[in-house]
Formats: C-alpha cells, structure tokens, sequence
C-alpha cells in the first residue's frame, strides 16, 4: 500500500484534473459524507478553491455533483443481483459506458444528463438507485473507486429511462384540513420497512400531520404493504418520534404553488411608497421564497412556519419592523401561535384582485435567465455614518432580475412608480453602476455578469454582513436564554428587614474602615483629626475626603460616609482626650464650624488626599 503522503497527492492531482474538465468537485470524508457545510452544493471548478479543499482535507475522497452542473447522472447498482432482474438488452446497454468498481463491490453506471432526471428510481429493482439532480457520487481515484470499464459517458438507454421516469399506483386517501399527501402504494421488503415507514412518517409530519394520523396511515400501510409486517410497537414508537418535529417544510403541491403564483402576480404590480413600504416589501418577499419551499395552503392564503427573528434576519431589518409590518400590512396576517421551540406561522394573504396600478407593463412576460426571482439577497437601511445601497437599490435589483437582466432605464422607473427619471438614475442606478452590480448604456440598464458577487462585495464593505452576523449572534443569545428561563430564575427580592440589616452592615463596614484610617499614625487622616481637635480645622468634609483618600474610594461616595466617618471622629476623639479638653467636637454647632467660609479666605489644603 502506497504511504498516505503520496495517496493524498494522487487524490489532489485527481480532483484538480477533475475541475478542469469542467465537471465541479468538493472533499468528502471517508464515510462518503461532505466535508464543507454545503454538501455538495459548494462543489466547484475553481483550480484555486479546489487545491485550498484538498489542502485543508488530506483524506478527503472525491465527490462530484450529479445533474446538470457535471451533466451526468448515475446508476448505482449496490446489488449486483438486481441486474439479473433487468431484461437482458437493457443489461448490455448499462455495460458500454463508464463503467467504477466501488468499495462494496458495486457499479456506477454514467450517463449524460437528461433535464427534469432527479433521485427517483421508478420501478427499478431494490437496490438500484439513481443519483441524479439533487445527488453526488464519490468519483476515481478516490480509495477504493476504480474504472471498470473505460468508455465515453453515454446517452440513457431509452429502456431505462422508460422505467425511471414511470411512477408507480399512488394513493391519496390521507388528508387533514387543507392538506392532501400522495403516498406510494408498492410494496415494502423486509430489509426497508423501518426506513420506509419512517420517510413515510417524515413526508405526512411535513404537511402538517399530528401525532395520531401519522399513528394511523403508519399502520394501515405496514398492513397492507410490509412484507412481513412490523410489529404495531415498532410502528407506533417510528409515529411519535417523526411527530416530535416541527410541521410544515414539506414542498408545496401544485394547488399550492398555483395560489403563490397568483400572489406573487399581485407582488410585482404593486406599489411599496415609503421607507415603511420598502421595508414591508422585503419581508413579504422573504416569505414568498420561504413559500416556495415550504409553503402550506390554508382557507384565505399560505401559511408558512417562520418566526420572527429569523425574518427580521433574512429581510435586513429589525425585530421590531417585522412586528409593525404584521400589524399593519394587509398582505400578511399572523397564524398559529408558536409555543416552546416549536415557531409561530405567518399568514400571506390570497389577493382578491390585482390592485390597479399604471406600472404593468415591461416585466410581465420575462422571466430571469434562471426561471427564478427575488435571487438578490434583501440590503439594509443606511445607517449614522455609513451609506449603503438600501431598499430602493434592492428593488431595482429584484425587477431586473425578473425582466431578465435587461431594462430601459424609463421602464425601469416606471415599473418602480418614479417619476423623475434623472434622479431616479442619480439616486438608485448611478450607485448600483459604481458597486459594479449593473451597467447602463444609451438608457438601458442591465446587470453585470457577476452582479451577484459585486453586491455581496458591497454588502461587505458597508457592514450588511457584520451587522447580520451581529443581529444573529444576539437572537442566538435571546434563543437560549429563553430556553434557561426556567434554570435561571430572578434572584429573591430582600424584605425591609433585610435592607435594614444589610445598610446597618455597610455603616458598620464604613465605621471601621474609618477607624483604621484615623488610628494610622502619622496618615492624613489622623492630622486631619488632630487639626479638628486643635481648634485648626473646622469643615468635616475634608476630614471625610481624607478618608475616601486613604481607602482609595471614590469621592462620589462622601455623602454615606460622613455618618461613619463622625461616629468613628468621636469615638477617636475619646480615646485621646477627655471630654471638654477639645475646643471643638466633630458636631459643634459654632459659628466657626457651620460657616467655615467666613473664615477663611480659601479652603484648607492641608492633609486631604
């Protein structure tokens, strides 16, 4: 066996030739699990990224996204006796394209891409699955990958993409208010009941089901199809652990996503007036996207499980805005109310009518070059001090986007509801064409091609990202301490009893602290003392900022240390003198101690401290 030196190297080597062919890599562990916190949605082709990847992780194995980002897609064969179940031409055609041995003594089939191939296998046989978009595969030379058959990836036998695009019989006989779950009704192996049953159980808790429906379907199922059945204990402890999470990611089904359309319709031609509208707009945007992944119908509009800070988060703007926005806004409305660390719903409002505007035109029959909108991350305000590009310029963003990267500069303004064109280029478009995210040319106004990148670039050197990262830190910190409330409970408050003894114990502490100064020899407290005796000095207070010198306490505190501080002159006094033998007590009431001012022509500067 090579030394790991040179395995790592070779494993280097593979990636970055990997990279240059075009087809993105990222370091997996040996386990076949990501090492970056993406998955394989960090994959790149970047020479540089990939030599830091394998820089950083010298054992990572190879992987490589499948889809449309390497165009290939892969046929997994873990059970090499499940090719005997495939009809004979169909076996042969899987054997003429690449061809890797696996660690387990499996295949991997290559084949281009086909658009719209994801991970569903059909109806093919247990233990064939495809990885396609959404999947990644651990590619050669990673340990224990080798080329079986080396051969140009070829096209998908029609056969076979003739069983994985076939859906097996569904059943949609479960259902709750507002929610209907497709279930498949193939039968379950022994081998995958438990793994079966629980994806099953994921899928009806997505959408919204409680504990005893999920109980429910789960045992009619593992009736009807398990082979052989498990046991109803089994079934019911894989119910109430899929019930213990959170509702409502499942995606959205198709009615759903028809009533988002509509709303988000009704999103582009309205009008957003005002630093209050701008913000409001931000926040239903974010909740349009989160719709789009999770969104759930309900009677009057789409529910979506957010809470508020992670909006205020998303929308660049503070907790408290997204409380003034809910309240005011007639696009949104609060749903259910979120109890522990289960997360309150949000409520988008299904539109009546399309609210009149004159801006409609222009945006309505493109699409961005992705098929996506509201791509742009959401920018904040300006703050004292430091001026950023803020919600106008995210507008703006969001429209081109939409139009497909390309506007007239007056087209542009009008779907934004500006009037002035010049200052709308001055105010918005200027700003935008210095941070680099878009270009103007003879009135037409288009977005860079790394507009993306030149606006999180921006975003960064205006503190957006510094702020986020702030604003998440401090929302973390309220999370757990609203977590702890129970652990850390207020301190008890202290009766008037227990105020009294506890001043009583501070005058005393004072007391004998002033004591210990004035007994000092030779300290300043002491002289001062003995010029008070003499007849010499006649204001207190320099007796007492004497003291507060001596025990280095700050003069803010003369006030309750003078009551010590007579006690403690009085008791030294005794000590030294009979009574009657000093010209004046510490509380002589004369006219040369109560005015001392009169006196003398400025104050005594003696021994005070």
């Amino acid at each position: 066996m090579k030394s790991y030196p040179e395995y790592a190297l070779r494993i280097h080597h593979g990636a970055e030739k990997i990279a240059s062919r075009g087809r993105p890599v990222f370091p997996c562990k040996p386990d076949k699990s990501p090492y970056t916190p993406r998955g394989f949605k960090d994959a790149t082709t970047n020479p540089g990224q990939v030599n830091a990847f394998w820089n950083r992780y010298r054992d990572a194995q190879i992987g490589m996204p499948t889809g449309k980002h390497s165009g290939v897609f892969v046929v997994d064969v873990d059970r090499l006796e499940a090719l005997a179940e495939l009809d004979p031409q169909l076996q042969n055609e899987l054997h003429e394209t690449l061809t890797v041995r696996t660690p387990s003594s499996g295949l991997h089939f290559y084949f281009n891409h086909i658009e719209g191939l994801t991970n569903r296998t059909g109806q093919l046989p247990e233990g064939i699955d495809i990885r396609g978009e959404g999947g990644y595969v651990i590619v050669p030379p990673s340990e224990g990958y080798t080329i079986e058959h080396r051969a140009p990836i070829g096209d998908v036998p029609e056969r076979l993409l003739e069983i994985v695009s076939k859906k097996p019989a569904r059943e949609t006989e479960w259902t709750e208010p507002g929610v209907k779950v497709d279930i498949e009704t193939g039968p379950i192996p022994q081998g995958g009941r438990n793994n079966t049953l629980t994806s099953i159980a994921g899928r009806l808790r997505a959408c919204g089901f409680e504990h005893d429906g999920i109980e429910d379907a789960l045992l009619r199922i593992n009736a009807e199809r398990c082979t052989p059945p498990l046991g109803e204990t089994e079934v019911r402890k894989i119910a109430t652990s899929v019930a213990r999470y959170s509702p409502g990611k499942a995606g959205p089904d198709a009615e759903t996503l028809a009533a988002l359309e509509a709303i988000e319709q009704c999103f582009w031609r309205s009008e957003w007036a005002g630093m209050g509208g701008k913000s409001e707009r931000s926040v239903v945007a974010v909740l349009i996207k989160a719709a789009r992944r999770h969104g759930r119908l309900i009677p009057g509009g789409i529910e979506i499980s957010m809470d508020h800070r992670t909006l205020a988060l998303a929308a660049a703007t503070s907790r408290r805005t997204v409380g003034k926005v809910l309240k005011r806004s007639e696009w949104l409305g609060r749903g259910q109310t979120g109890s522990g660390t289960k997360s309150g719903t949000i409520v988008i409002k299904a539109r009546a009518k399309v609210p009149h505007s004159y801006h409609q035109g222009g945006i309505e029959q493109k699409n961005s070059a992705s098929g996506e909108t509201l791509r742009a991350p959401r920018l904040r305000w300006s703050a004292p001090g430091i001026r950023r590009l803020g919600k106008s310029c995210e507008a703006a963003v969001d429209y081109l986007d939409r139009a497909g990267g390309v506007m007239p500069l007056e087209e542009l303004a009008d779907v934004m509801g500006v009037s002035r064109i010049w200052d709308f280029r001055r105010r918005v478009v200027s700003r935008l064409e210095k941070a680099g995210v878009v270009e103007c040319s003879a009135n037409v106004v288009s977005l860079g091609a790394e507009w993306l990148q030149a606006l999180n670039e921006e975003r960064v050197n205006t503190g957006e990202i510094a702020a986020y990262r702030r604003d998440m830190a401090r929302y973390v910190r309220e999370r757990v301490a609203y977590a702890k409330r129970h652990e850390n409970r207020p301190e008890h408050a202290p009766t008037h009893e227990e105020i009294a003894a506890l001043e009583d114990a501070r005058h005393a502490r004072r007391m004998r602290l002033a004591l210990e100064a004035l007994r000092a020899p030779g300290s300043g407290p002491a002289k001062n003392l003995q010029l008070f005796m003499n007849g010499e000095l006649h204001n207190v207070e320099y007796l007492v900022r004497s003291i507060l010198h001596f025990h280095h306490a700050p003069a803010e505190k003369l006030e309750l240390w003078r009551d010590p501080v007579l006690e403690a002159g009085s008791v030294v006094v005794s000590e030294i003198s009979p009574v009657g033998d000093v010209p004046h007590q510490l509380d002589c009431a004369c006219e040369d101690c109560l005015y001392p001012e009169l006196r003398y022509a400025r104050p005594y500067r003696g021994a005070v401290g």
